[in-house]
């Protein structure tokens, strides 16, 4: 892990798709805070072609992941490289059950 305290770029870039409220905005903030590039997308098109150009991980809200944008998301998953696992967290709502 790089020192923080010589370190002069990003740690890595990080995909945020948030469309509801302002958990894009917090997680931007606190992203940049810790030193990380936050990529904001506004839709899921985007965030794939962001995982397509190698972001170092992608925070997703729940209510994103619709049918439609989840098969988006899933296809541009698959069509990275064997290697390639690039992580993913899903904020979902507090006390909801997600599937």
């Amino acid at each position: 892990m790089p020192d923080r305290g010589t370190r002069t770029g990003p740690l890595a870039s990080v995909a945020l798709l948030t469309p509801t409220g302002r958990d894009g905005a917090v997680a931007q903030a606190v992203l940049a805070n810790a030193g990380f590039a936050p990529v904001v997308c506004p839709d899921m098109p985007a965030l794939c072609d962001a995982i397509g150009a190698a972001v170092g991980a992608v925070i997703v809200a729940e209510e994103a992941l619709r049918p439609a944008a989840r098969d988006t998301l899933l296809a541009a998953l698959d069509a990275q490289p064997s290697w390639s696992n690039v992580p993913i967290v899903v904020l979902t709502g507090e006390g909801e059950l997600s599937r």
